[in-house]
Parts: structure tokens; sequence; C-alpha cells
């Protein structure tokens, strides 16, 4: 019986294999050409080409294969989508039962390209009003409606792009995909490969996605496990791989949810980038859901390394794409040898959202830097290009703390016989990351201290944009005087400026506090307005050019006492010696009132107009100072206007009247000054001879002198 039976099925299969083969070769499937692409016309308004004869197969599927075939874009113009070939493979036996099950289709080189225009308009935008105004199937239409459903679809070979209206493009090329069983109702295989390229960004990657994927569209449920997916590539340049991965995501009616949610990113090149974001669990209701997020990041630039981790709970919306952090916990550390606790450690706490559409980025947020309570707000608009604004405030800031400066290393002292002294190296000054720099805002600091020197009540406004940068005003109280100034930067030509006022200022313990010894004391006012220009701290001196001024009240020159100078005349005019002597900073000059002005051309400070009076002295000076080679070159020239007290009457009523200049020269850090008493007392004789000032003391003193002036010795 069993025998009968198989050989019955055998020659019912050789009936269709035979039927098959007969339809194969009797039946012209090109009469239906046409009518296909009359079809697809009437639903799309596009015209469709088929370029070539269709072909049929019966055996083992029902199958149907296109070739070179093009769609047309919006109103029969032009081409928008075209593919290599095409084929579509129908299981026989559900057919009896009223059903359509589709085992594959097939598509090879799909080529489509997307346009996006400046009025918002695309160039899909009537198919996807077709697809609206299809009337909807009633209930019985639908109940008797022909059952479709599609196992497996093969994309190989193909090529998307999308070019919006600013004109930037991406573009999918080699995109293979393949999808098992799509219609089985449970988890299936996908596998998607493709190469992107964007020009704004400026990204070049190939992407690699695995998963198994579930659509069961029949109950509105959709969802992916164990997704891996993986872009690797270069981002602006900087070569870049980008990671994420789920255990489980899946989308219904009722909501959205995820599990073991991970984002990675490595950059590698000169500045290694290091981020991960985690989430053991989404949940929401499409198009919205809310996770809490961990993230860490690490920046590794050269010997400078930062890395930190942050907390959030956020509410995100997809089809917005915006993402809101409710209460952002960070912590941010970088190692730094020379600081006090080895390294920079600071804590934030506060709010952020990111808008990925209109690219937008706020935060709000609160800091502890050791005892320094900071607050502020960033805003940044645009990704490529971001304009940042930014308001900040902080009781009390120690730079010097938390960066300090590097240490200089001891070097013995140079020999009489060595004229090399040592100087600063020439480090490089580089302004080009201005070009790309867009902010503007303000930042206020109760107490700043920085290289040493303190401030308080620090204002600044800032604003950067092509390569320009303006900090104006500046203002703060600093050594019992106020600051007022405008501060400037610009990336073309490498140059600084700046220009303001300075009224009231102590410079002794300004001085002091940048470990040097004011050779210049009491309280001034100083006004300037400097600008220079080159590629490293050399060329800026070099090039500094400008002017200065200033005004001293009850102050001190510190170096050189200039009464006891001028009343020890007496000795070295009898010794015809003249007075050389290094300066010498427990002396000084008493004045009231002092003021100088300066020109600077080419990092050369020219000075002529210096004037200073005191109850028994008025001087006046000129000269110049070498800002690149450190030197001075100046000379006082003193009168005494009064006896001091406890001076020899005699010597000072000799000098009254008497103008003396004192040489100042030498490198900076090791100013000597001369006083040449031997010409001072010729002078004297011979303004003597002719009626000036002098009177027997001097003359006492000068004698001798005559045979220096071609004269006989007095007796």
């Amino acid at each position: 019986m069993l025998k009968k039976v198989a050989i019955g099925i055998g020659i019912v299969a050789a009936l269709l294999l035979l039927a098959g083969v007969a339809a194969a070769l009797l039946i012209d499937v090109n009469r239906f050409k046409p009518t296909l692409e009359r079809m697809v016309t009437d639903a799309t308004g596009r015209k469709l080409t088929i370029d070539g004869p269709l072909s049929l197969r019966m055996i083992p599927r029902l199958g149907i294969a296109v070739p070179k075939s093009t769609l047309s874009g919006p109103g029969g113009d032009g081409a928008f989508a075209s593919l290599s070939s095409a084929s579509v493979a129908v299981a026989w036996l559900p057919l009896l039962t009223g059903r359509v099950v589709v085992d594959q289709v097939n598509v090879n080189g799909l080529q489509a390209a997307l346009e996006r225009r400046a009025d918002g308009r695309s160039n899909i935008d009537d198919l996807l009003q077709r697809r609206k105004a299809e009337p909807k199937a009633s209930s019985d239409t639908a109940s008797s409606a022909i059952s479709v459903s599609i196992r497996g679809i093969s994309l190989n070979d193909a090529n998307l792009s999308l070019r919006s209206a600013d004109g930037s493009t991406i573009v999918l090329s080699n995109l293979d995909l393949e999808i098992d069983d799509i219609a089985a109702a449970d988890y299936k295989p996908v596998r998607i490969s493709s190469s992107v390229k964007s020009s704004k960004p400026a990204l070049v990657a190939d992407l690699t996605l695995t998963a198994e994927m579930l659509v069961d569209a029949a109950n509105s449920r959709y969802g992916v496990r164990d997704f891996a997916g993986s872009a690797k590539g270069t981002l602006a340049q900087q070569p870049m791989e980008v990671k994420l991965a789920a255990a489980r995501a899946a989308w219904q009616a009722s909501g959205v949810e995820a599990e073991k949610l991970v984002f990675a990113v490595t950059s590698q090149g000169p500045q290694q980038l290091e981020v991960r974001v985690t989430s053991d669990e989404i949940k929401g209701k499409a198009p919205s859901f809310e996770a809490t997020v961990a993230a860490t990041f690490r920046r590794d630039a050269g010997s400078q390394r930062t890395e930190g981790k942050l907390t959030s709970p956020v509410r995100a919306n997809l089809d917005a794409m915006t993402f809101e952090f409710l209460r952002l916990v960070a912590d941010v550390s970088s190692p730094h040898p020379t600081a006090p606790q080895k390294a920079i450690k600071l804590s934030l706490s506060g709010t952020g959202s990111v808008d990925l559409k209109r690219e937008l980025v706020a935060l709000k947020l609160k800091s502890a830097l050791d005892d320094t309570q900071l607050a502020g707000s960033l805003d940044i608009r645009g990704f490529e290009r971001p304009r940042i604004a930014f308001d900040v405030s902080a009781d009390q800031l120690d730079l010097d703390r938390h960066f300090p400066p590097a240490a200089t290393s001891v070097k013995p002292a140079a020999s009489a016989a060595s004229s090399v002294r040592s100087r600063p190296a020439d480090a490089k000054v580089d302004l080009s990351a201005l070009r790309d720099l867009q902010a503007s805002g303000s930042a206020r600091i109760g107490k700043l201290r920085v290289r040493g020197v303190d401030a308080t009540e620090v204002r600044l406004t800032l604003q950067a944009t092509d390569g320009k940068l303006d900090v104006a005003p500046l203002t703060a109280r600093l050594y019992e005087g106020t600051v007022n100034a405008k501060l400037s930067a610009r990336a073309e030509g490498n140059r600084i400026g700046g220009t303001g006022q300075i009224a009231g200022l102590a410079l002794k313990p300004l001085m002091a506090d940048l470990g040097n010894s004011a050779k210049l004391e009491g309280k001034t006012d100083l006004k300037f307005d400097l600008s220079t220009s080159g590629e490293t701290t050399d060329a800026l001196r070099k090039h500094l050019d400008g002017s200065l001024s200033l005004a001293v009240r009850d102050g001190a020159i510190r170096g050189i006492d200039v009464v006891e100078t001028l009343t020890g005349a007496l000795g070295f005019i009898a010794a015809r010696k003249t007075h050389a002597e290094a300066v010498d900073d427990t002396k000084m000059t008493r004045f009231s009132s002092l003021t100088a002005s300066a020109q600077i051309d080419d990092g050369i400070a020219t000075s002529k107009d210096l004037q200073a009076t005191s109850a028994v002295l008025k001087i006046s000076g000129s000269g110049r100072l070498n800002l690149v080679e450190e030197e001075l070159d100046y000379v006082l020239r003193a009168q005494m206007t009064a006896s001091p007290l406890g001076a020899d009457k005699r010597i000072v009523s000799s000098l009254l009247g008497y103008t003396v200049p004192i040489h100042l020269t030498g490198p900076l850090d090791s100013l000597s000054y001369r006083v040449d008493w031997v010409a001072v007392g010729a002078d004297m004789v011979t303004r003597r001879t002719l009626g000036g000032v002098g009177t027997p003391v001097i003359e006492e003193a000068v004698k001798g002198l005559g045979g220096l002036l071609g004269g006989k010795k007095n007796r």
C-alpha cells in the first residue's frame, strides 16, 4: 500500500514538474511588462523603464526576474532610482490556500539619490503624499484580501545618497543587507555592511551590523537581540571607531524597552579619546523613553591626560532627537605632578539638554574645586563649527594651586669673564585655534591668584569670532588700585594687543608677589596702548609697539640714593675720580611725585620726559630700555633745590641750581650707575670763571684741575 502511495506522489510531482516546464515555455511573461510599467506609474506618478526582457521560473518556486530598470524622478523627469537586476520567488503550496508567501526578494545594484531642497521639500514628497492619500481598506475588504508575506530579503551592492539643502552629502556605498525569514514572527538573523562617506562632518567609515530581529507586523511587535554594530574610519581626518551593542531591545504599542546598552567611541592619533556610555535598562513609550546612563571618558594628548565619569537620569524623544540630563553628576581629574594633590580634581553637578536636530547643547552646572565654588551655564549652537555662549562665576580661584608654574632649574652663576646671560627659552606662540572659535560670554571671580599675583572683583566679557578674540571690558581691583582694560588677539598675523589704565596701584607689594624687588615704589596711575605680533615669545618682544605713561605719588626709586651721591661729590672731585657703583636695593631716592612716558618701537622703549620732585631734589630723565636684550641706558639729571637734613650746607650751597647727570646702564638684573665728577668739577670751574655757580668750597676741591683745563693750578 505504501509503495503505491509513493508511486502516486512521484507521478503527481512529475506531472507538476512537466506542467511547470510547459508553463515556462508556453507563457510569454513579457506580455505583462507594459502592464507592470503602467501599474508602477499609476501607483507612484513616476515612469518605470525596464531595459530588457523579463524571465519566468516555475520550479521549484514561482519566480520572476527583472533586468536593469530605472524609476524616474517626480513628474517623470530625470532618474531617481535604478537597479541592475531583481528577482522574486513565491512558494507554490501557500497559493492553494489564498496566501502569497514570498520566499526571497533579491535586489542587485540598487542606486537611489534623495535630495532635500532649501524650501524644505524633497524629491520623495510625491511618494509620501500618495501613500497618505491611499484610502484605508474596509474591514470586509481587509478580511477577504489575499495575505502577502515576505520571508527573506537580499540587497547587494546598493548605493544610496542624500543631499541636504546646504550642499552636504551622505553616501552609503557597497551596501549589503541580508534578512532571513522575516515573516516568521520570531527572532531571525540580520546582517548589514556598508561604506559611508559624509561631507559635513567629514566622515569616511566602514559599517557592520549583526543582530537577530523580530518583525511581527500583525501584532505590532518589533525587536532586536544580540545587537552589535560598529563603524571604523576617520572623522575630520582623525582615526575613530564607534561601537554600539544591546542585549535586547523591543518596541510595541505598549512601550519601548532595552537592556544592557553599550555605546563606545575610540579616537586615535595625536589626541586619543575613549568614551563609553552604558545603561542597564531603558523604558518608555515610543518615541519617548527614560533611562539612567553612566559614562566614562579618557583623553590623552602627549603628557597630558584627563579622565572622568558621569551619571544622570535621561529623558529622550527619538522623533525630536532631544535628550535631557535631569541630575547630572560628574567627576573629572587630570594628573599634575607639581600640584599639591598630584592631580587636578573637579566635581560637577547640574542639568543639561541636547537637541541633535537643531544642534543645540545647554548646560547649567555647579562645581567644587577644593575650596572653590563655581557656577555657570554653557550653550552650544551647531556641531561642525560650534557657537559657544557662557556665563561663569567663582567665589575664589587659585590657579597657582591647581596649575602651578613649571619649576625653573637653578643654573650656576656666570663667571665675571663671561658675557653670556641666561634667558628664558623662546616659546612657540600659536593663535591659529582662534580661527575656529566662536564664543561669547562673561566671567566673575571674587578672588583670583595667578602666577603669584592677587586680584579681586575680577570681571570680564569675552567675544571671539572669525579669528578675532576681544576681552572688553576687563576690570579688577589690583593691589589697592583698579584696572580697566581691553585685550585683543588675532589669528591673522599672530597679533596681540591691549589698551587701558590702572589707577592707584601699589607697586611694592605687586613686585614682591611677583618675586622681584621693586625698582620703583609708590601709588601709581598707568596708561598703556600696546600691540605686537610674532610666532614666538622673542618675536613678540621684538615687534612690540605702542606707548605708556605713568604718574607715581609718594614713592621712591630703589637702587640709588641721589641725595647721598650729590652730597658726596667733594671727595670724588678732589680725588679726580668718577663715581661708579652697582645699584644697591638698600638705597633709595624718595620723591613726592614722578611722571614719565615712553614710546615703544620694535621692542625698544624711548623716554624723554621723566620728571620727579621731592622736598630737596628735582630730577629729569631720558633714555631707552631695550626690552629684547633687557638692557637699560638712561640718564637722570639731578638738581639740589634745598639742603637735606644733616647735610653740609656749604657743599649743598655749591650744588644748588646745578644739574648733575647720573648715567644708569647695564642688564636689568645687574644695573650700575656712574657720575663723572671730574667733568662736573671742570664744568663748575668754567662756570665760576664766567661768573656762574661755584663757591670757595668747590674751588678748593678742584685745585689742580686747571691743568685739565689747559690753565694754571690754584695756589
